[in-house]
């Protein structure tokens, strides 16, 4: 988390914010169940999903517990949705990955694995949860943390032989990896059987292996929640959708509807890692120092301890670390990670230069108008730290929203399916089945709970 003037923002009032990434998040269903579940366990505040950027945050009061509670928000979450993949949120370059422990079968064998691990240089914490079979490791560099992993792999051998240090992360990207390809086989052969039309008995066979390949994940998803009293969300509408369509006959149209939802989850996955990747990107933008002119020499400062009317320079490929007044030098500079103007725009002697901007051809002397916390780049990325605790009325309304609207529009469906043939002469049951089963399809909620979050973003 961002830190102005010494003060940690990733501390509340309460206790200190852990921050998880959740890529593959898409049911706000399922978002209110996680934020419901981790809320619950002892030692955590409050837990707040940020929907749009995948992030969630976990007001941790028990630090003791810390890596006790994360592992088990783990647990929560990829009970509540398999296919979410939980990675730790990156921070000033470091951050922290959680392993798994194959073969571990001692306790004081762990303590002497994670004393090893400690010792490795840029590690600045290792923690083993001997009952999980879990390895936590705190890094400040994320760039070594495949030289870490394989080092850390050497000093569990040394303790226990055969023991392997697994990243969970990496077999869940294998099996979306599969996921894809499945679902890439069952659109081939939905669009083979449409276009070639092979006799009935076959042709349906073959829209059942397509809608297995292409959708069968979905199904599958809603039948385990439905095990566990939680019905009705996303899966479980496209579910009862797509299997009423079969059962109507309509084949080509069950699978079509299933590939089409998919597709959609796609697109919306990669719009929304897109955005949470150029909001990310702005801490990037974060001054680690400043060249403080002191008469003709130049210190490397803290940024921190740079004053109001101090000048600082600023020489080509450098970014501003302070908002300031040119006094020497002219440069074309690049603001787009403010504005998100690409075209250079001219600074020269007497004219204002926001830190975060990018100096690209000759060097710039600056005296300093704000100090570090009052800075442009620092109250972005302030805001950008704070969002969740910034959610609109509106975003809090249709997450509540969500968790009513497909009770509502299923039963809507099933008035739409049997009201009009009972009371309306001549109306035949199968043409209106047909019809609410349309309605289900069209009701699906995600485009409208999404909206909120990216509009309000």
């Amino acid at each position: 988390m961002a830190e102005n003037n010494g003060k940690d923002l990733s501390r509340t009032e309460n206790g200190k914010l852990h921050e998880l990434v959740l890529e593959g998040l898409s049911c706000t269903t399922c978002q209110v169940r996680i934020e419901e579940g981790i809320s619950g366990l002892p030692g955590v505040t409050s837990a707040r999903i940020n929907f749009m950027d995948k992030t969630l945050a976990i007001d941790i009061t028990d630090q003791e517990r810390a890596y006790e509670i994360l592992s088990d928000s783990r647990k929560i979450i990829t009970d509540i949705e398999p296919e979410i993949i939980v990675k730790e949120k990156m921070v000033a370059g470091g951050g922290r990955k959680m392993y798994l422990l194959l073969g571990l079968c001692c306790a004081e064998c762990a303590l002497a694995i994670e004393e090893k691990i400690r010792n490795i240089p840029g590690v600045t914490r290792a923690k083993i949860d001997f009952g999980k079979k879990q390895l936590f490791v705190d890094m400040d560099d994320e760039d070594r943390a495949r030289l870490i992993e394989k080092e850390a792999q050497e000093k569990a051998e040394s303790v226990v032989r055969g023991i392997r240090i697994r990243d969970e992360e990496k077999k869940l990207d294998l099996l979306r990896k599969i996921r894809l390809a499945l679902f890439a086989i069952g659109t081939g052969v939905l669009v083979s059987t449409m276009i070639f039309q092979p006799p009935a008995g076959i042709a349906f066979w073959l829209y059942i292996a397509a809608y297995a390949l292409a959708g069968g994940d979905v199904l599958w998803q809603a039948i385990k929640n439905m095990g566990r009293g939680q019905i009705f969300d996303e899966n479980f509408l496209m579910s009862i959708a797509t299997a009423g369509a079969f059962v109507v006959g309509e084949f080509p149209e069950a699978v079509s509807v299933m590939v089409f939802y998919k597709i959609g989850q796609f697109l919306e996955d990669m719009a929304v890692d897109r955005s949470r990747k150029r909001i990310s990107s702005i801490l990037q933008l974060r001054p680690l120092w400043a060249m403080k002119k002191h008469g003709n020499t130049l210190v490397r400062t803290n940024p921190e301890e740079i004053r109001i009317g101090d000048e600082i320079q600023v020489g080509p490929g450098e970014r501003v670390p302070l908002d300031g007044v040119v006094t020497e030098g002219m440069a074309f500079l690049d603001q787009s990670a403010l504005t998100g103007e690409s075209v250079p725009v001219k600074k020269e002697t007497g004219d204002e230069v926001s830190s975060g901007s990018l100096v690209k051809n000759s060097v710039l002397v600056l005296k300093v108008t704000k100090t570090l916390g009052d800075s442009a780049i620092t109250r972005i990325m302030d805001f950008v730290d704070q969002v969740h605790e910034k959610k609109a009325k509106t975003e809090h309304f249709i997450t509540k929203f969500a968790r009513v609207y497909t009770p509502a529009v299923v039963m809507a469906a099933v008035l739409v399916a049997f009201i009009p043939p009972l009371f309306i002469p001549g109306q035949v049951l199968s043409d209106w089945v047909y019809r609410a089963l349309i309605f289900l399809v069209i009701s699906c909620p995600c485009a409208l709970v999404l909206s909120i979050h990216l509009t309000y973003l």
